[in-house]
């Protein structure tokens, strides 16, 4: 074959369905997008797949080329019934077969009667595109049907070959699959299809779990179980021949995306469709050995509608005598595969405090690529060239330690296909999540020094940084300084250093901090453990630079906790040059400041001159001594001309010793206005109880020296009190006045016989300031104090008081009650009488005797106030002071022990036994009363011991020994008492075995034990009856210890809010949520009530708020539908939460082009009642002259994005077209002759233009056997083929009109497999010119609409 143009020698085998492209470049298609497919990393030659992620301009809204993944998803349907796949004839298994000595076919494509095409014939795949959905993170599935309706040209024998293989099925052609094979000789021999998408909606009503269908697809679509759908797709067309076409329909056509050597032309068709083949006379091969083929391959972006579009496919064999014939064997064919590099996407994300899931990245995402069904731990490369697919590790590390040393550890992991771990034609992602371990926070201080040349801090000349970083193992300086001059330029140089900057190492200008990261049983942070309370930073000092004066001595140095938000402190130094400034001063001789200093310019230079001698200026209360540099020239910096003054002096009253009078008028010289050296002369004051001595109140006098005081004597009179102060009350017990007297004359009084008086009152000196005899008048503190306090007297036991007699010589105190000796004295004794069972004495005391006394002898010292006669308390360590004012805790020792007393030997008193061999020690303390134990000797008698143990710390409290008795008779003794005296102690009762009242004697086994323990309280904040610390634990127990600071309500509950922020909605913004929740955190205090020490504390509980419903904002939508429930701890009581609002989108009418249609309606979106993070489907507005693309106006649309705009494509309104009259087909065609030939337009009248042929009673081509093994059968249709009337751009049709003797014979046989080819044997020899075709995947290519052909 030569070119495509309809003006080729031969172009009479093109047909009249050819395209005329009259040499029109694809490139010049107004869709069409020049790319460079090598340049993105494709390589449609050899390899023949596309990479999404690398070619320029791939759109990822328009899904991958559609494609059957398993054959078991493939359904076929001839005239309405669905017919096993299976039952169609092998085309490979021709080969060899002598009635086909050139047949050679691979693949397995399956083959199909042409004569059996029409709108009920399809195939239905299943599953064959899966779309990410965005909105709802699932994957939607969407199935495909093909409908095979015509062919341009042929017989009713013809056949035309199928793949049926999935993609991930081995072996064989995959289904839409044009290409070797079967083919339509005729050029210009169109098959014409239909492809049109559906959704399962109702899955379980449509399939079986197996994978058959429970209805059939014209069931399933009537029933609504499957919708037909829109659909953004790709589809790829490589290796057009120039004996090959394709024709889509144009309206679904988005773009077309060709190479930038591409070699293909095109025409629109006035029917609607864009017909894509060769460029004029192109002829040329185009394939991977001539490094040419992405020349003729068409990748095309297509908006399929609901209602689907069409797709025509033509090519043409060697040989043009009949309408079938053996096509080309050269692969790839027209329509091969277009294979799609899918992505892996390996993410490493952060689980937030809540341990929800979060799109922050703590290690760089890992991607592979490869194609469907392949392992996710293979990636399509070869670095190796070792002819295998390079491993790719997508396993994810157990811990990860970010940028901040913060640790983290893996907890979960999700993904779209961890099952299989295969790579499926979908989004490919798996995501692991990880939670906070260990927390690491590194702070470090830094500063900035900046250079100005003026004060304004307008001329910046230099800036130096110098931040610690951490290097070669170890904390360093970098210092970064940057020059500028005066054009504007910088320069720059950085250095590190390990040297000390200002006295500092690099490491002292930092902080860490180390913490664990708590969570409760969900995954939420319940706080942070941390290593320290707060570090602080080390402090930088500023240096000294000449020339520059700095605005800091220092910085740093703060304490920083490890909770504040940032631990890095950054500080700036600003340093200013010393400028030129001429400056007056007026200042004392000690430099201070008297009046504001004048400046008097700041631009002088080197050398100028300055004399400002006359601006000297008079300032009150001060005269001018001295004027320097008041004049001169500037040198190298500013200058200061001071003027200095001296305070006028004034007139002072003095006494005789020449001490200036306390109190009197001081007259200040006045200046005089005229001259700043000189004052006016003052004038001699008056003064109370003082007389000048040599001048007159009034007098005027001429100082000697205006800055000198001048003294002017005066005489005084003075008097004065003396006061008796009590120290103990602070009552003042008496005052006297002293009489007046000159000043240094000796005052006539004495406190001694006073003070005499007060002691024999009980009182003693603490103080006197007054000296009897000596004192004399001063010119001024002539009041004196004496203090006095209340003496005390130590009553002891061998120094005892009787109540009632006077403690002094002189007053009414009386020695109170408590003092006596028996008061200050307790005896405690412990008789042990030695007896025989009769009562008889026996000497069995150490001693010899039958009676033996234990004593224990406690004192303590009262101290008495003499002037109150009160006890004021006690002194237990004998330094006369009181220790104590409870009676009963001041007695020494607190307690003593009673020795062991050992009982004579029985038999040295002539008995057997004794009860008790020994008389056990006991601690006694002075409350406790006499006791009295009785020994008993016999010589057969039982006795036993009863101990009393504490059980917590295992030491024996007391030991009774029982008294001795015979067997089975009843053992004297109780211990109720004791139980109760411990009870009141704090203790409780473990276990008695001695029985009161009742317990006898046995032989054996007399001897009991009475365990106690110590009882505990437990506090809680929610006590009805509060403790208070220091109140005693056990009120029956003088001696009881007191509850501990612990157990103060403070210590046991505390408060916490939870506040929720809401912020974006501009003034719409609800005010903040605040909860505050009072005593949230409990704990509880356990004490052991003997020893009032705490035993344990229940850990703080936790408070979890509950969650609140967001708010809607009308014109806003929100990140999330319910806030809070947050939990707190007591070491983060105050949580917060934020919700953030942002403005809706807003429905966006768009032309064709994209671009905003002007003047329409552009509703925002409706936020959701019901939810705030929605919004409520906008609908299509009306726009006049505008008509919706795709839509209605008022359909509703479903925003993928509630904050993004979603554009909707109109089109201009237009006439709608009046379709042409269609004349019924005669019974009996007739051929027109050949001045009725329809011409192709503007095709020149050629008589020697073939008429188009009429349907031979026998067909011309050779067809395949009637084979049962190899053909599915099926009853005959007729079929006639009959030229269209009218222009060229017309198409031809099989019409396939089911005659009833058809449906008569169908319904008779009952078969649903396809038909036979024929029955005729010598029809089957006629098979020899058969071409096979078998069809290359068309999935992938399905963004072109077929082309309807009538």
């Amino acid at each position: 074959m030569t070119g495509n143009s309809d003006s080729n020698p031969i172009s009479n085998e093109s047909g009249v369905y050819w395209p005329d492209t009259k040499g029109a470049s694809i490139k010049n298609y107004d869709k069409t997008y020049s790319v460079d497919f090598a340049q993105g990393g494709i390589d449609l030659s050899s390899g023949k797949f596309v990479n999404p992620t690398k070619l320029t301009d791939y759109d990822q809204e328009y899904s991958d080329t559609p494609n059957l993944m398993h054959t078991q998803d493939l359904h076929l349907y001839v005239n309405g019934k669905e017919v096993n796949i299976n039952t169609l004839q092998d085309d490979d298994k021709l080969n060899g077969n002598s009635k086909y000595p050139t047949h050679s076919s691979k693949g397995h494509a399956h083959l199909i009667k042409v004569s059996d095409f029409g709108p009920n014939t399809y195939f239905y795949a299943r599953n064959a595109v899966q779309k990410y959905n965005q909105i709802t993170g699932a994957i939607d599935h969407y199935d495909v049907k093909w409908t095979l309706e015509s062919v341009n040209y042929a017989n009713e024998q013809a056949l035309l070959a199928f793949g049926i293989k999935g993609l991930l099925d081995s072996g064989g052609n995959l289904l839409f699959n044009v290409g070797s094979g079967w083919q339509v000789a005729k050029r210009g021999n169109f098959a014409n299809t239909h492809l049109q998408f559906f959704k399962e909606v109702n899955i379980d009503n449509f399939v079986n779990q197996n994978g058959t269908l429970k209805e059939t697809v014209a069931e399933a679509i009537k029933n609504g179980d499957i919708v037909a759908t829109a659909l953004k797709i790709h589809e790829g067309f490589t290796d057009l021949d120039n004996n090959e076409a394709i024709e889509i329909s144009e309206n679904a056509v988005h773009r077309v995306l060709v190479d930038n050597s591409a070699t293909l032309a095109y025409q629109k068709t006035n029917d609607g469709y864009l017909a894509i083949t060769r460029t004029y006379n192109d002829i040329s091969d185009h394939d991977a050995k001539f490094n040419n083929a992405n020349g003729v391959v068409v990748l095309l972006e297509l908006d399929v509608p609901k209602e689907g579009f069409d797709l025509s496919i033509a090519t043409a064999g060697p040989s043009a005598k009949g309408e079938m014939a053996e096509g080309s064997k050269v692969a790839p064919a027209v329509l091969d595969t277009v294979a799609y590099l899918k992505t892996l996407t390996v993410n490493y994300y952060e689980l937030d405090k809540n341990g929800n899931p979060t799109t922050i990245k703590l290690k760089d995402t890992k991607t592979a690529h490869n194609f469907i069904g392949k392992s996710y731990g293979l990636q399509n490369t070869d670095q190796d060239q070792d002819g295998k697919q390079d491993a790719f590790d997508y396993s994810a590390p157990q811990e990860i330690t970010d940028q901040d040393g913060t640790t983290w550890r893996l907890v979960k992991q999700t993904g779209n296909n961890l099952k299989n771990h295969t790579y499926q034609d979908c989004l490919n992602v798996i995501n692991y999540y990880y939670q906070k371990s260990e927390v690491r926070k590194q702070g470090t201080e830094s500063v900035t020094y900046k250079f100005y040349n003026d004060q304004e801090k307008t001329e910046l000349v230099k800036e130096i940084t110098k931040t610690p970083i951490y290097q070669d193992g170890k904390w360093q300086w970098r210092i970064e300084e940057t020059n500028y001059d005066d054009q504007g330029n910088e320069t720059h140089q950085s250095t590190i250093t390990d040297s000390l900057m200002e006295g500092l190492s690099a490491d002292q200008a930092t902080v860490k901090f180390t913490g664990t990261v708590n969570y409760d049983g969900n995954g939420k942070v319940t706080g942070t453990t941390w290593d320290a309370n707060d570090k602080t930073y080390g402090t930088i000092i500023t240096p000294t630079v000449e020339g520059y004066t700095a605005d800091k001595d220092s910085v740093g140095g703060e304490t920083v906790l490890p909770n504040d938000s940032s631990i890095n402190r950054e500080y700036k130094v600003v340093y200013t040059q010393n400028r030129y400034r001429l400056t007056e001063k007026f200042v004392d001789e000690d430099g201070h400041e008297l009046s504001p200093s004048v400046p008097k310019g700041s631009s002088y230079k080197n050398g100028d001159d300055f004399d400002v001698t006359k601006d000297a200026k008079v300032i009150p209360g001060y005269v001018l001594i001295k004027q320097d540099n008041t004049n001169g020239k500037f040198g190298n910096g500013d200058q200061t001309a001071t003027f200095i003054y001296k305070k006028v002096g004034k007139l002072i009253p003095v006494d005789p010793d020449g001490k200036p009078i306390p109190g009197a008028d001081t007259p200040t010289y006045k200046n005089d206005p005229t001259d700043p050296t000189k004052v006016l002369n003052p004038t001699v004051p008056s003064i109370n109880d003082w007389q000048p001595k040599d001048n007159q109140p009034g007098d005027s006098i001429a100082p000697k020296d205006p800055t000198q005081d001048t003294p002017v004597p005066y005489v005084q009179v003075v008097s004065g009190t003396i006061k008796y102060i009590d120290d103990m009350t602070g009552k003042e017990l008496s005052s006297e006045n002293l009489a007046k007297g000159a000043v240094g004359s000796k005052i006539d009084y004495t406190t001694k016989d006073k003070i005499k008086d007060y002691e024999d009152h009980g009182y003693e000196l603490v103080s006197n300031n007054f000296s009897d005899g000596t004192q004399t008048y001063a010119k001024e503190g002539n009041n004196f104090e004496v203090h006095l306090k209340h003496a005390t007297k130590s009553v002891t036991p061998d120094d005892p008081a009787t109540p009632g007699k006077p403690i002094n010589p002189k007053g009414d105190a009386k020695y109170p009650k408590g003092i006596t000796k028996n008061d200050l004295t307790a005896t405690v004794k412990r008789t042990i009488n030695y007896v025989d069972e009769d009562g008889n004495k026996v000497n069995g005391a150490p001693d010899g005797t039958s009676s033996y006394v234990q004593t224990a002898e406690f004192t303590r010292t009262a101290i008495v106030d003499k002037v109150t006669g009160k006890i004021l308390g006690y002194d237990t360590d004998n330094d006369g002071k009181v220790d104590t004012e409870n009676a009963n805790r001041a007695w020494t020792p607190i307690e003593k022990t009673l020795e062991t007393v050992k009982s004579a030997d029985p038999s040295s008193v002539g008995y057997d036994k004794v009860n008790i061999a020994n008389v056990s020690s006991l601690v006694v303390t002075p409350d406790q009363g006499g006791k009295t134990v009785t020994v008993t000797y016999s010589n057969n008698p039982v006795s036993g011991t009863i101990k009393y143990i504490d059980d917590t710390t295992g030491v024996e409290l007391d030991s009774d020994n029982l008294p001795s008795g015979k067997i089975g008779s009843t053992i004297n003794y109780k211990t109720a008492d004791k139980i109760k005296s411990y009870k009141d102690q704090g203790y409780e009762l473990v276990s008695n075995d001695f029985t009161d009242g009742s317990q006898a004697y046995k032989k054996t086994g007399n001897d009991f034990v009475v365990r106690l323990k110590h009882k505990t309280q437990t506090i809680t904040p929610n006590d009805p009856n509060p403790v208070t610390p220091g109140q005693p634990i056990n009120p029956n127990n003088p001696n009881s210890p007191v509850y501990p600071t612990g157990v103060d309500h403070k210590n046991l509950a505390k408060d916490a809010t939870q506040t929720i922020h809401y912020i974006g909605a501009g003034d719409k913004t609800p005010a903040d949520n605040i909860v505050r929740q009072k005593d949230a955190f409990t704990r509880t205090v356990t004490i052991d009530k003997v020893t009032g020490k705490i035993l344990t504390i229940t850990p703080w509980s936790t408070k979890t708020f509950n969650t609140v419903n967001t708010p809607v904002v009308n014109g806003y939508h929100a990140d999330k539908k319910v806030a809070g429930g947050l939990t707190a701890t007591v070491d983060n009581p105050n949580v917060e939460d934020t919700v953030n609002y942002a403005p809706n989108g807003k429905l966006i009418p768009v032309d064709p082009n994209g671009k905003p249609i002007p003047g329409a309606d552009t509703p925002t979106y409706t936020t959701d009642p019901g939810d705030p993070t929605k919004v409520l489907n906008p609908t299509v507005p009306s726009i006049d002259s505008w008509q919706p693309k795709d839509k209605r106006p008022g359909d509703s649309v479903v925003p993928t994005n509630p904050g993004k705009d979603t554009p909707v494509i109109y089109v201009e309104k237009r006439q709608k077209p009046v379709m042409p009259f269609i004349p019924e087909r005669p019974k009996n065609p007739v051929v027109p002759n050949d001045s009725e030939q329809p011409r192709t337009p503007n095709q020149p009248d050629n008589s020697k233009q073939p008429t188009i042929p009429t349907t031979p009673d026998q067909p011309n081509d050779s067809i395949v056997p009637n084979d049962s093994k190899h053909l599915a059968t099926s009853t005959p249709r007729k079929q006639s083929i009959s030229p269209v009337p009218g222009n060229s751009t017309q198409r031809a049709t099989v019409s396939n009109s089911v005659t009833a003797e058809r449906s008569a014979a169908a319904d008779s046989e009952k078969e649903t497999a396809l038909p036979q080819t024929g029955n005729d044997n010598n029809q089957a020899k006629a098979a020899m010119g058969l071409g096979l075709t078998s069809l290359s995947t068309i999935m992938a290519m399905f963004g072109l609409k077929k082309r309807r052909h009538n």
